[in-house]
């Protein structure tokens, strides 16, 4: 075999995997806004198919071959830097799918699609039960997931290292240690008495997000945003990123929040490495807790910061000139702190006790300490314990989150990861550009966005999340960072 024939084979392969992932993820999208409820069977169907053939591509003789010849001491010191990165990074998921029968895959992905809609039954009717044997079925089918990788160290790290690629089971029970006794205090310390309402029709919180978005330089011609019962983003190929949100009466600036935080991921995933990385693995994140940095950045670093509200506050007015408060008021209002039962819904400090919770409960799920039927009255009593609330129906407690119907099991902890990471973003950010505030408040984000264009998204897979942070940041995660910037924030 020759070198340009192995980095030919490796280049066609990865490309019909990358088209096959836009396929798949369109179904998704599709499955998750406009599909009919009755073409559910023959669409879990084709999303079966097609996982199978992706995962059999990944693992195929002909790609394990390349990879490991072009892996070979003496030729991968004659690739260029930028082949190198591809083969060493497209060796290591090959290795991966090698271990998963392909049969597996066809198995899990038809759960998880009849799964998710069994979930969105479930919580229309807040009926656990109707979703309970999907779940238990998912459950069984990721444990048997953690058999064929078969990491060191505890069960859990098998599911983590799909989101979080070197992060393990001990290093997020540590930070999360951390955290839990110091969100609780600053719940505490900072609780809000005041319960300030604002009012916005449906038709002003759509006229609110096309304006946000616009500012962010997101338009159509790569980007489109519908609505769906919860808010994702999805990349179907290199210039074609979805996102949805959703619009709530009882929490209209919801929508607004929703979307940058959506936003955040499309920017990302529309500033991923192009050129000779376009159909690679590099073009992609390195982890979700990296990805959700940057949706948590825009959507409380900069969306819930005060120089945002003193930019978007007559922009507010000007759509819903009904509005009788002040931009103090508004300002106070996005920032209120008090015991929410939704994680959706929550503010930045009670917003990681939420996670911590479904982190807790589902390494014990996967451990096998508890049964899925327990799980509703442990989350009512895990959400008293550490938030102080308790669900009065499935539907705003055990049910609230998709994540568990579509397999995400160790997904939930990349979301106090990305609040830890963009809180430290935030401090390298300011050391490096002196007028943020400035820009901000004139609603120029173009700056910001190069920056972390300059320091994220342009790495793709080439480093892991931990890092690029340490060359962005000078440092991994630290839990210590985010408490500091909660502090600072609603000290004030």
């Amino acid at each position: 075999m020759k070198i340009k024939d192995a980095l030919k084979i490796i280049s066609d392969k990865q490309r019909e995997l990358f088209l096959i992932g836009g396929v798949i993820s369109l179904l998704d999208w599709d499955q998750k806004t406009y599909m009919p409820r009755k073409a559910l069977t023959d669409r879990s169907k084709q999303l079966s198919l097609l996982s199978k053939r992706a995962h059999e591509i990944l693992l195929s003789d002909e790609v394990w071959k390349s990879v490991t010849f072009l892996s070979d001491k003496e030729n991968i010191e004659r690739l260029s830097q930028k082949d190198r990165i591809i083969v060493e990074r497209l060796k290591k998921d090959a290795e991966k799918a090698r271990k998963i029968p392909a049969d597996f895959i066809e198995r899990l992905s038809r759960a998880e699609a009849l799964s998710y809609s069994a979930w969105e039954v479930a919580k229309k009717r807040s009926r656990f039960d109707i979703f309970l044997p999907y779940l238990e079925k998912l459950v069984e089918l990721k444990r048997e997931y953690c058999d064929y990788i078969g990491l060191k160290g505890h069960i859990y790290n098998n599911l983590l290292d799909d989101y979080e690629e070197g992060m393990t089971y001990e290093m997020l029970k540590n930070a999360f240690d951390y955290l839990r006794s110091r969100l609780s205090k600053l719940l505490d310390r900072f609780e809000s008495e005041e319960d300030t309402e604002i009012h916005l029709s449906v038709r002003s919180q759509e006229k609110l997000c096309k304006i946000i978005l616009k500012y962010l330089g997101l338009g159509r011609d790569s980007f489109r945003i519908d609505i769906s019962e919860h808010p994702f983003t999805t990349r179907l190929s290199t210039f074609d990123v979805r996102i949805t949100t959703r619009f709530s009466r009882k929490n209209p600036l919801s929508s607004l929040f929703s979307t940058l935080h959506e936003a955040g991921h499309a920017i990302y995933e529309l500033n991923l490495p192009k050129g000779k990385f376009r159909y690679t693995v590099i073009s992609d994140a390195p982890s979700l807790g990296l990805h959700e940095s940057q949706s948590r950045f825009w959507e409380n670093v900069i969306g819930r910061s005060y120089n945002f509200w003193k930019f978007f506050y007559p922009i507010l007015r000007k759509v819903e000139s009904r509005i009788n408060l002040d931009m103090e008021d508004v300002y106070r209002c996005v920032n209120t702190v008090k015991r929410s039962m939704i994680r959706t819904d929550a503010d930045e400090i009670s917003y990681n006790l939420h996670i911590i919770l479904r982190f807790e409960l589902e390494t014990n799920l996967i451990e096998g300490k508890i049964e899925a039927k327990e799980l509703p009255d442990l989350w009512n009593e895990k959400m008293e314990e550490l938030i102080g609330v308790r669900p009065k129906t499935d539907r705003e407690g055990i049910l609230q989150d998709m994540h568990w119907s579509t397999g995400d099991f160790g997904y939930f902890p990349s979301y106090t990861i990305g609040n830890i990471y963009s809180a430290q973003q935030l401090y390298s950010m300011r050391r490096d550009l002196r007028e943020m505030d400035s820009m901000v408040e004139s609603g120029n984000f173009e700056e910001i966005k190069k920056w972390l264009n300059t320091n994220i998204h342009r790495y793709g897979r080439m480093y892991t999340s931990e890092e690029i942070m340490k060359i962005c940041c000078g440092e991994g995660l630290n839990p210590r960072i985010f408490i500091r910037y909660l502090e600072e924030k609603f000290g004030k």
